[in-house]
This record gives structure tokens, sequence and C-alpha cells, in this order.
């Protein structure tokens, strides 16, 4: 019992050491490691930022403004922690700020519509007196058809 006890704890630090070593902070502000990936795909507006679960990101039109109460029932912010860039992302295009992820400086959302990977009927949207729109891979806004539903196809 006691060489298993042993056995089992030796196992445990192996794996917690091996997680520490994964989870370093990259230049951008968010962590590296295992996670979720943002990465670029092409939409009917243009290559824009996506989620590797296949979600759309979205940022308001309107430079400073606080998407808070109400607002966070149809765009919900997107948490910094374990987002990592993938294909054609730089690690520098991704930050952070109160823990809410940055994408080339835009806060990050997604879109409560947006309910089948790849959707992006976010696009165009006017929530809480300002237009949400797709990022895309330079940082710039997607301007598409307002209000438009469309979907996003994989790149390559």
């Amino acid at each position: 019992m006691h060489r298993s006890r042993a056995t089992l704890l030796g196992l445990l630090a192996i794996v917690s050491s091996s997680c520490a070593i994964g989870a370093t902070n990259t230049p951008g502000g968010a962590a590296s490691g295992s996670g979720e990936k943002v990465t670029v795909e092409r939409t009917q507006f243009g290559k824009a930022i996506v989620l590797s679960s296949g979600q759309s990101v979205y940022t308001p039109g309107t430079p400073a403004f606080a998407c808070s109460g109400s607002c966070t029932t149809f765009f919900r912010p997107i948490q910094s922690k374990h987002i990592v860039a993938g294909v054609g992302v730089s690690t520098n295009f991704l930050g952070t700020r109160s823990g809410q992820l940055l994408l080339g400086g835009h806060p990050a959302y997604t879109y409560v519509g947006d309910t089948l990977p790849g959707e992006v009927s976010g696009e165009g949207k006017i929530i809480a007196g300002t237009r949400w729109y797709l990022i895309s891979p330079r940082g710039d806004l997607v301007i598409g058809v307002a209000g438009a539903s469309g979907t996003v196809s994989k790149l390559g």
C-alpha cells in the first residue's frame, strides 16, 4: 500500500510539472501551450479570426466601447486564459485586458446567435448602440453586409 501511494504521488508530480512547462506567457499576454486556438478562416465577408471550436470572433465597431450588462447576453467576452495562436495568427496579435482576450488590440467576443460552427450571423448587428464586426487577421474590422448571416469556409 505504501509503495502504491509513493508511485501515485511520483506520477502526479511528473504530470503537474509537465503541465507547468506548457503554460508559459507569450509576449502578447495570452497563455501558450494547450488551449483553444484562434485561427484564420475565409468567410463570405473575407478572412476573419475564429476559434478552433468554430465560433466566429467579433468586436464592437465603436472604439473604447465596453460591452457589459445586457450587452453580454448577446456578445460574450472571450477570456484570454488558455487561448493560443493557431494557423495564420501571430502570438504578437494576442493580448489581454482585465482577463479578456484582445486580438490586434480589439476586445474579442462570440455572438450567442451563432449556434453552429462557422456561422457569422453577428456581423453587422447593432447591439447596445454599436455595430459589431468580425476581426481580420491584420487587426482590421471586417465590414460586411449589415445584419447578413453566413458561414465560414475552411482555408486550404
